[in-house]
């Protein structure tokens, strides 16, 4: 028996759901569920992975949400319902809905009828469980009502709007349910089965209670700590499911006719609508009359980092505004997750774990610890300690079930994104005017939005300070873009690692690194401060040796990609250049290459090197050359970074000692605070 669920809440329902994607998918698929729903509370900030990872999995997502509905605007009185995105036109208008609900009130989003019969379009409308509006009216004995709100609806949705069962156990579930199948009966209105899923597996009612005590700020001892009234609101299976109602069959049978009715793919769709001008707008950015000394660099096609001078991002926002009437600047959502100790700390503390044994347990729990069971795999004494009596071990199996969920929801100040007027993204209110899209920085590059990346820098205000005075006490106006990048006294001051105030080379210990390492060319420099990591960095020993011998390739590309380097691999981008010309990999084959050098386990490494190796070597190229290549990969891949940022801080780094070199007067005068931006090694 087929059936899919449409009423499932993930981790963006923030503290309220306890389905995590992954783990929701996952079942849909051991359960055959051709299609599964998320429909989160007052968003859609999950679509874009949730569609990934059912993509992956071969299961078509359906995209919903909750919303609560105000009759009107001065009604106090609200329900929710479920809306469910059919098409792209529908998913644009649960965005515009969220948008409006959060424009009403941000802590308490709602819309009114009339909003949502003007954003109809595209959507199935499920008429909620026993506390939304047709249950209430129906258990307050006012059929009248609910017959009139049964036809509001259908004159909106027509035979979009479905009348939604539930039974979870509860008596008045019982009352309700029978009544509103009169109703459907005599209105001919199409009726659905649902479960309010939660949480995933039915030994789990703990951790969404647990979950609940974290939202609200209680213990499990409190009056109000469970969040439901029964342990029935998880992911159950087909045959559960139809145990649940013995008539009309139909209930069950239009879980799949609504499945079968969705014809939105997010993945293929939204890029579409997203990426039609991305080249002409980031080449706009560069004739933008940003703020002095503003430094920008691309870091893919579609991302931008932009160095500004501290205190200058209103003014980098208001002109983008002005230069980009199109569009919209908007800051982009942050969803944070629990670190395992974090999380344990908490699910103990509504436990009623007292703080000191808190602080206790968790002392115990190996540093990055995966999860809470990799910390009992790990640590011995964790693991006899953490499991010794009842208290601490439930701890650790409602972790366990809730790891993975959110511990903060909020927006990222500095990341920008630049999305048109016209697109289907679900806007909420963000901080001193400026809205913020409800994706997260992941789903929007995905999407192909332009993105900016904004580091407010004291050095940069330095650096106009500076300008200014020679300006003042010379008369001379420099172009900081006009400053020769091979001045000779430069690079002889910074050899000496007199370079105290100039940004990124100003602490004691790259001081006396630079008096090792002697840059004297900008090549050198930009490898300098790629190399010169918090802990030493054994690359830049190499990379000395390397430079006082002479390297060699086994090949032509070789030199032509890491010659620049001396055969060492420093920048993702020649790590990309050699997946290309070696192994003829394509762009994406590239970026999954590189992510799973960086961030995968060995095994993940090892067969990525022998996917490597197959193809050269199948290209013609011999084994002495893939060899070497591997052993770059093994040697340096890891560690490479994006050259054309690197580019944009060595040029800030160099131009700031030119100044120190060529106007030292001015360079140390009011210009210079101590310190300066040593603590931004972080941008690494």
């Amino acid at each position: 028996m087929s059936f899919v669920h449409l009423h499932v809440h993930t981790e963006y329902s923030w503290l309220d759901g306890a389905c995590q994607i992954e783990k929701l998918v996952k079942r849909a698929k051991e359960l055959k569920m051709p299609a599964v729903a998320i429909t989160d509370r007052n968003s859609i900030a999950g679509a874009v992975r949730f569609s990934q990872k059912c993509h992956e999995e071969g299961i078509k997502p359906i995209i919903g949400l909750e919303i609560s509905v105000l009759n009107n605007m001065s009604d106090g009185r609200a329900f929710s319902l479920i809306l469910i995105a059919q098409n792209l036109v529908g998913f644009h208008n649960l965005a515009r809905l969220i948008s409006l609900a959060h424009e009403y009130d941000s802590t308490d989003p709602k819309i009114c009828k009339s909003q949502l019969a003007a954003h109809n379009e595209g959507l199935l409308c499920l008429s909620f469980s026993v506390v939304g509006e047709l249950g209430t009216l129906l258990l307050e004995d006012k059929q009248d009502d609910a017959l009139q709100t049964i036809e509001w609806y259908k004159s909106v949705f027509s035979d979009r709007y479905y009348l939604e069962f539930q039974n979870h156990g509860l008596p008045k579930e019982a009352i309700a349910m029978n009544l509103l199948l009169n109703l459907a009966f005599q209105t001919k209105t199409q009726v659905v089965l649902t479960n309010d899923c939660h949480y995933i597996d039915k030994r789990q009612p703990e951790a969404i209670d647990a979950l609940n005590c974290m939202r609200l700020g209680m213990d499990f001892k409190s009056a109000e700590s469970k969040r439901f009234a029964c342990n029935e609101y998880y992911f159950k299976t087909p045959q559960e499911m139809k145990k649940l109602i013995d008539h009309p069959p139909q209930a069950i049978s239009n879980t799949l006719t609504i499945a079968e009715s969705i014809e939105l793919d997010l993945l293929s769709e939204l890029p579409i609508q997203m990426n039609h001008n991305v080249s002409d707008i980031l080449d706009k950015v560069q004739q933008c009359r940003l703020p002095e000394c503003t430094y920008l660099s691309y870091k893919a096609k579609n991302k931008i980092n932009l160095h500004i001078p501290s205190g200058m991002l209103d003014n980098v926002i208001e002109t983008l505004h002005d230069n980009f009437s199109d569009f919209q600047i908007e800051r982009v959502s942050s969803y944070q997750r629990y670190s395992t100790k974090n999380l344990f700390i908490a699910v103990a503390k509504v436990l009623g774990v007292s703080a000191d044994k808190v602080e206790w347990l968790t002392d115990m729990m190996p540093k990055h610890s995966k999860s809470v069971i990799d910390a009992i795999m790990q640590s011995i004494d964790f693991s006899c300690f953490a499991l010794e009596n009842y208290l601490y071990s439930e701890a650790v199996s409602i972790t366990s079930c809730l790891e993975g969920v959110f511990e903060q929801m909020g927006y990222m100040p500095t990341v920008l994104a630049m999305v048109p007027n016209n697109a289907p993204l679900p806007i909420v209110p963000g901080s001193q005017s400026i809205p913020c899209s409800q994706f997260d920085l992941h789903a929007l590059e995905q999407l192909g939005y332009p993105i900016f990346y904004i580091f407010e820098l004291d050095a940069l205000t330095a650096m106009q300070n500076c300008l200014s005075l020679i300006k003042e006490n010379r008369g001379l106006s420099i172009n900081r873009d006009t400053i020769p990048l091979n001045d000779s006294s430069t690079y002889a001051m910074i050899a000496r690692g007199e370079t105290e105030g100039v940004f990124h080379l100003d602490s004691r210990r790259t001081r006396d690194v630079l008096q090792k390492f002697k840059p004297c060319c900008f090549n050198d420099l930009m490898a300098f401060i790629v190399l010169n990591t918090i802990k030493p960095d054994k690359r830049l020993n190499d990379y000395v040796k390397r430079r006082k011998s002479k390297q060699e390739y086994p090949h032509p590309i070789l030199r032509s990609i890491v010659a620049e380097t001396h055969g060492m691999i420093i920048y993702h981008e020649q790590s990309v250049s050699l997946l290309q010309q070696i192994a003829r990999n394509t762009v994406e084959e590239a970026k999954i290459f590189k992510r799973i050098l960086i961030h995968g386990k060995p095994k993940e490494v090892r067969l990525i090197h022998e996917t490597f190796t197959a193809k050269a070597l199948e290209n013609g190229f011999t084994e002495t050359v893939v060899t070497q290549v591997i052993s770059l990969f093994k040697s340096y891949g890891r560690m490479a970074f994006p050259r054309c940022h690197a580019m944009t801080l060595t040029k800030i780094a160099y131009h700031c000692a030119w100044l120190k070199a060529n106007f030292n007067e001015e360079y140390s005068g009011k210009c210079i605070t101590n310190g300066i931006d040593s603590r931004r090694s972080h941008e690494f």
